[in-house]
């Protein structure tokens, strides 16, 4: 039997014996991100400072185990069964941290298939010059490639002031009325243009809206709550920039060029083709 095979059996035997150690260190964890929302150095310092120490006690877990079964695993394979327990406390780990990325994003503007097996997610501000070149420049180009194949989903983080606010307020407001995209070309297009709220409505009114209940909508803020949410899902992930992206989980930051995001793109497609073959 192949040692890869030998170790995957292993864990799966102690798999048992694994959990319940592996959901304490989990709840270790998770106190430590519910204390601080933030996902700091210091944080993650932390945290594997916590898997480390609990090293010792995992081994000696396994070799209790492996004391009172017929399994015989050399000290290679035992190393490399506390390896496999790790990783995969790692990774519960990291998608624990994710969890505001998914946490009501369902009624975020977004292009693509709505069931794609990737998933790319901007943090972005109206007002931002950088998101502007991303908006401008790089964007088209992956709703040209791209757009039959992943799901690109558009968050609110305005942290540039109170025009940010209203920028995304007046974005949700386009959305209501089925046009973000439309809105959000237009808007980072002329953002040098955008001085008050006069200017959306105006841009409201060039792009055929019902102009009278795009300016309740505005000035109602109706949307408050959809954009602080954004806002502070954006917090939870430790983003204080923008623009800042995610392609299945992964942290991009900044307007990055095409090809950087086409890269990183193509191998989490072809890492969910894989998937889905398996």
């Amino acid at each position: 039997m192949k040692e890869w095979e030998k170790v995957n059996r292993s864990s799966r035997t102690l798999g048992y014996v694994l959990v319940g150690l592996t959901f304490l260190i989990l709840g270790l964890m998770l106190g430590f991100l519910l204390a601080e929302p933030l996902i700091s150095e210091r944080l993650q310092d932390d945290i594997d400072d916590a898997i480390q120490e609990n090293m010792t006690a995992i081994e000696e877990t396994i070799r209790q185990a492996l004391a009172s079964s017929d399994l015989q695993l050399t000290e290679g394979e035992l190393a490399a069964a506390v390896r496999l327990a790790l990783d995969e406390q790692r990774e519960a780990e990291r998608i624990a941290a994710l969890a505001p990325l998914y946490e009501g994003w369902e009624d975020d503007p977004y292009f693509g298939p709505e069931d794609a097996s990737v998933v790319m997610i901007e943090f972005s501000d109206f007002q931002c010059s950088y998101c502007g070149v991303f908006a401008n420049e790089t964007l088209p180009q992956i709703r040209e490639v791209y757009a039959d194949r992943v799901r690109f989903v558009y968050r609110d983080f305005p942290i540039f002031g109170e025009r940010s606010l209203w920028a995304a307020l007046a974005g949700q407001c386009a959305l209501e009325q089925g046009d973000f995209w439309t809105f959000h070309d237009a808007l980072f297009l002329r953002s040098s243009e955008y001085t008050d709220a006069d200017f959306l409505f105006a841009l409201a009114e060039e792009l055929g809206y019902d102009v009278e209940e795009f300016q309740i909508c505005v000035w109602s803020t109706r949307y408050i709550e959809e954009v602080q949410a954004d806002y502070a899902a954006a917090q939870s992930l430790g983003l204080n920039g923008t623009p800042g992206f995610y392609i299945n989980g992964q942290f991009i930051s900044g307007a990055q060029s095409f090809a950087t995001f086409s890269r990183m793109l193509d191998e989490a497609l072809a890492e969910a083709d894989t998937a889905a073959e398996s």
